[in-house]
């Protein structure tokens, strides 16, 4: 699996991304820790998303993580405020990109002014904003 990170500066992202995946209709809940929920796609019956719904060490993160060019980018454009920073797991890029692109659209509809706070790390394709990622 494949991990994703959302980066905000807006501490409610993560509580609308709660909400959006609980009543997202192509996965359904399939188990829950103390830190993590687990999605099953239930065309395959099989694990598909991993959602870290506790927030990850932003400087920790940014260590570890992150490029000092992606701790530039990630700054330039979110502020030196204080970050968020949160984490899926995934299995499938196409079911993933559906997931994000309909993220999105949930919080244009709901939410429009904090959509433009939301940063994504991706594995293979770098820090994007959230609307960049379409279906």
């Amino acid at each position: 699996m494949e991990v994703l990170s959302f980066i905000t500066i807006d501490k409610t992202i993560l509580d609308h991304f709660k909400g959006f995946i609980q009543s997202y209709p192509k996965l359904i809940l399939g188990g829950q820790d103390e830190d993590t929920e687990y999605y099953i796609n239930p065309k395959t019956d099989r694990n598909e998303i991993y959602f870290h719904f506790i927030p990850e060490d932003v400087k920790k993160q940014f260590e570890y993580n992150y490029t000092l060019e992606d701790q530039n980018k990630i700054e330039s454009y979110l502020g030196a405020k204080d970050l968020l920073i949160f984490d899926i797991q995934y299995k499938d890029e196409k079911e993933l990109i559906h997931l994000l692109g309909s993220f999105d659209f949930y919080l244009r509809n709901k939410c429009p002014e904090i959509n433009s706070v939301v940063l994504i790390h991706h594995p293979f394709k770098g820090i994007k904003k959230l609307e960049q990622f379409t279906y």
